[in-house]
């Protein structure tokens, strides 16, 4: 959306803008709020811009590294579901329950898969940019992202765990119920213990 002021009325911050100039008691006109808002934004870009040290470098190793990882953990869960993905003529001798099924797993296992790369992305980039620029001290860092590595760790653990189960199906062929291992990962662990 365009901002455009109305030309008989200042914005505050201009040179004609009078502060002490009697205020509508009737609600602001939708050009008062996107200016106002504008300017805010254009404010925050100027303050935050001044802050910052440098740009990231996306070609830089530790995120080479971390873009490599990202796609090893989305291999073969392009598709948007395993229905789409698994041999037709297969996917016709199952009945329509078992396609749910393998659908419901197929997509924890996508749900698994993005949950890690935020995990990752917010480990690997904001906190390793905040500890890079020290804006932060150490400790209210390791306060803002309490215990990210060790959630990172457990579902990292929990994916791999699924992958592999997934790897194990013949080609074509996706697991049948999840293994015993991946869902009794979390059953000895209390919510104190996990953090």
């Amino acid at each position: 959306m365009t901002v455009t002021p109305k030309k008989h009325s200042a914005q505050p911050g201009s040179s004609s803008y009078n502060d002490t100039s009697p205020r509508s008691s009737g609600p602001l006109q939708m050009d008062e709020v996107e200016g106002l808002r504008f300017k805010l934004s254009s404010e925050d870009s100027v303050s935050l811009a001044s802050s910052l040290a440098e740009p990231i470098n996306l070609e830089d190793s530790h995120y080479a590294q971390l873009r490599a990882e990202l796609e090893s953990n989305a291999q073969n869960l392009e598709a948007e579901s395993w229905s789409v993905a698994v041999d037709q003529n297969y996917l016709k001798a199952l009945s329509k329950e078992a396609v749910k099924r393998q659908d419901v797993i197929y997509e924890l296992i996508q749900t698994e898969m993005h949950h890690v790369r935020t995990l990752k992305i917010l480990l690997d980039v904001y906190m390793h940019e905040l500890k890079q620029s020290q804006l932060i001290e150490e400790a209210r860092l390791e306060q803002l992202f309490y215990s990210v590595e060790a959630l990172l760790n457990i579902h990292q653990h929990f994916l791999n765990c699924l992958k592999i189960h997934q790897k194990r199906e013949p080609r074509g062929r996706k697991p049948k119920q999840l293994p015993d291992h991946a869902t009794g990962e979390y059953s000895h662990l209390s919510g104190q213990e996990s953090f």
